[in-house]
């Protein structure tokens, strides 16, 4: 496996490492997602699966993050797709991660998750595309 190909799926387990810890906490604390409004903080959980939370992204990306990962370790032309995908998802992340850290922070969620949320996941998906 190319250094490069290895750095990508070492990033992207990176990524996945700090959603797997990020997600529980977010449903413990009831921060649900704050992009395009507040979400319900009672519903967190359910409505992890199709908006997020606040630190976390929905369950879609993470799959497509899953799935890519196990491609783009393979030399064939779903490898390299897999890696030019990769790009696309950190631009979602990215943008997801700053319509975050941007919104309004709600009596459920402080501003202080919302910039912290921004900045670790902008961070993450801009090194990694």
């Amino acid at each position: 496996m190319r250094q490069t190909t290895r750095r990508l799926v070492w990033f992207s387990l990176l990524i996945l490492l700090q959603q797997v810890v990020a997600t529980p906490v977010a449903i413990i604390f009831r921060w649900p997602y704050q992009v395009n409004g507040p979400g319900d903080p009672n519903n967190v959980a359910s409505e992890f699966v199709s908006s997020g939370t606040a630190i976390s992204a929905p369950v879609t990306i993470l799959a497509v993050l899953v799935l890519l990962t196990l491609l783009v370790t393979s030399p064939r032309w779903w490898g390299t797709l897999s890696a030019a995908l990769f790009c696309l998802v950190a631009v979602l992340m990215v943008i997801g991660s700053l319509g975050e850290a941007f919104a309004p922070p709600t009596f459920d969620v402080p501003r202080t998750v919302l910039v912290a949320s921004g900045v670790v996941g902008g961070a993450l998906g801009a090194v990694r595309g």
